[in-house]
């Protein structure tokens, strides 16, 4: 069952939960297990206007010690190439602690883009949360 944690990062999901409280994004966060979904459904548009605050706070995940991650872009119609360097960088972010980031939701014009520019090659994209959450494995 996935928990919602509104407008706030938990440092850790037991009993003693740590609230970042600078959020600088408008993302929504639920965790599953010690995997934690990003949502982006205040968002169709994901560019150099809202990348950096998004940026800063999938960072603030990884700082608390957060190694899976699933980006679920299920309202998102359109992404720069601003936000596909965030992508790439959080890939490393995550590669160099041993943790995963999977993507899901993907509308099929921004799958194509991640065809075209190869980050499908090293992305996980899969058709839906669950998928995505079952790719992590146990």
């Amino acid at each position: 069952m996935l928990l919602l944690l509104s407008a706030c990062l938990c440092n850790t999901f037991g009993d003693e939960q740590k609230m970042l409280t600078n959020q600088k994004s408008d993302l929504t966060f639920e965790k599953s297990k010690k995997i934690v979904v990003i949502n982006f459904e205040n968002y169709k548009t994901l560019d150099e206007r809202n990348t950096d605050d998004i940026k800063v706070d999938i960072e603030a995940l990884i700082k608390a010690g957060h190694k899976k991650i699933i980006l679920d872009l299920n309202a998102v119609e359109y992404f720069s190439s601003v936000f596909l360097g965030c992508l790439a960088m959080t890939f490393k972010e995550l590669e160099k602690i041993n943790g995963e980031m999977r993507l899901c939701n993907v509308c099929e014009p921004l799958r194509k883009i991640l065809r075209i520019t190869k980050m499908n090659t090293f992305l996980n994209v899969d058709v839906d949360k669950e998928d995505a959450i079952n790719g992590f494995g146990s």
